[in-house]
């Protein structure tokens, strides 16, 4: 195993981690405090987060920062169009009164 196959496992290692912690806020909500670590399932979500960056930086290091940067990483055309893509995804449940937005979600 190379080396960006090693920080590739650990990218995946802790997205798992990201999407445990998110699972958790939806069963117990944000502010619940987890008895094991005493934090609270936003705090755990963010340093989840945190982790996972750590994790993108070393392999952005590790590649070069204009291979992400080149392949449009952060572009806020894409996010844009993702983030539209989940508000019209969400529109059925909204519908039927499973998922409550915002007005400032749907605006963005």
């Amino acid at each position: 195993m190379d080396s960006i196959q090693a920080i590739c496992v650990k990218v995946a290692e802790e997205a798992s981690e990201v999407s445990q912690a998110a699972d958790k806020i939806v069963f117990y909500g944000p502010d619940a405090i987890n008895p094991k670590d005493g934090l609270s399932g936003l705090a755990k979500l963010v340093d989840e987060l945190n982790d996972l960056e750590a994790a993108l930086q070393l392999l952005r290091e590790e590649l070069g920062e204009s291979a992400f940067t080149d392949l449009g990483l952060r572009d806020p055309e894409a996010v844009a169009a993702k983030r539209a893509k989940i508000l019209k995804n969400f529109e059925p449940a909204v519908a039927a009164g499973r998922i409550v937005l915002t007005p400032a979600q749907v605006a963005g």
